[in-house]
């Protein structure tokens, strides 16, 4: 019950982004590594490096700040289209957007006068085999900053000129160990919580199916979790938490899959379809464990969805989020999803979400 207090705040955050919608522009060019637009109460920043050595990641950032007098509640997105990459270095890269960073929900935060704030625009992650000298350029984008009061800053971004560097002739990058784990075990719970849960042998936790809390609210399942009642001993799970579930099974599988692709955007939407048909065998298999929350059976659409709401992550320690695990039939690809609670779902009207329950299994 103690925790309501702080979980209702959120709630009115989340429902407060969705007033935010983009009606007006306001444009400004960038010429330099550092470029920056004001829309009369939002001063923005674009920050790049010039020079990066092959083999490392690197970022594009946007620092904002409140040139007003009173908290603006402000998003930020940055457009990329294929074609928008060129250079030598061109397919070295893997790019991302997260729904999530520091001070952020999905690119949207409340910025208090005169503090500012850097969030990260795109992540670029170096996946290429080779290690090599060359260049990349990014041209054709924009960085739109909306403001609650509808001001719009949307600052078009001429080419940035990046240089990546390597030392010596061209040469194998070092191939990324894949971390040994030992596969998730489906095992029978001993408590009122059961039949049966989720193992996770790498941690030593215990994860109850999100189908037993499927359709209740957080607030009754966090009720439940007191001592004497149907979930003792389990506890919501945070961010982090849920996400080394899902790595561990994947990597038990033997997928060299990326700990930083885990609930990212992937910039191209089909540039990650290889992958998401390697993830499928492990969406289900983690769907055994954990159950179906949501199924969906249309002639070009088939899809079963196991989602669960937690609360935390290393940024937001009161966010809640709710996480799902997808398997599409159609398109033969698993696919995890992060996204904001709706308040809808957090009070179980309409919502196919359980809520991620955890406890140590070793006890």
């Amino acid at each position: 019950m103690k925790n309501r207090s702080k979980i209702y705040n959120v709630y009115s955050y989340l429902t407060l982004l969705a007033a935010v919608i983009s009606l007006l522009l306001f444009s400004r060019h960038i010429f330099a590594q550092s470029i920056e637009a004001d829309s009369n109460s939002i001063a923005v920043e674009v920050n790049y490096p010039s020079v990066v050595n092959a083999g490392g990641n690197f970022a594009v950032t946007a620092s904002l700040q409140n040139n007003s007098s009173v908290p603006e509640l402000v998003s930020v997105s940055w457009s990329l289209t294929p074609g928008a990459i060129s250079g030598s270095h061109a397919d070295s890269y893997r790019i991302f957007s997260y729904p999530l960073g520091e001070a952020t929900s999905f690119f949207r935060m409340i910025l208090e006068p005169g503090v500012p704030r850097i969030i990260s625009l795109k992540e670029f992650f170096y996946e290429h085999t080779d290690l090599f000298d060359g260049e990349l350029a990014i041209r054709e984008t924009k960085v739109r900053v909306t403001a609650t009061n509808w001001q719009v800053a949307e600052i078009a971004v001429e080419p940035m000129q990046i240089q990546v560097t390597h030392s010596g002739p061209a040469a194998p990058r070092m191939a990324q160990t894949l971390p040994p784990r030992l596969p998730l075990e489906r095992r029978p719970i001993a408590s009122s919580a059961g039949p049966w849960g989720l193992y996770d042998p790498n941690t030593g936790l215990e994860w109850l199916p999100l189908s037993r809390t499927h359709m209740q609210t957080l607030f009754s399942v966090m009720d439940k979790l007191e001592q004497g009642a149907e979930f003792e001993g389990f506890r919501v799970a945070n961010l982090d938490e849920v996400k080394l579930l899902l790595l561990n099974a994947i990597h038990a599988a033997g997928i060299r899959y990326p700990s930083y692709a885990l609930f990212a955007q992937y910039e191209y939407e089909d540039g990650d379809l290889l992958e998401g048909k390697a993830l499928l065998s492990v969406a289900q298999e983690l769907q055994q464990g954990l159950g179906i929350t949501a199924v969906v059976r249309m002639p070009d659409h088939e899809l079963d969805t196991a989602s669960g709401i937690l609360i935390g992550t290393s940024d937001a320690p009161n966010a809640v989020l709710e996480a799902s695990i997808s398997s599409s039939f159609h398109s033969q690809r698993g696919q995890f999803g992060l996204y904001p609670a709706s308040e809808l779902e957090v009070a179980g009207i309409n919502s196919s979400a359980g809520v991620w329950l955890v406890r140590d299994g070793d006890l």
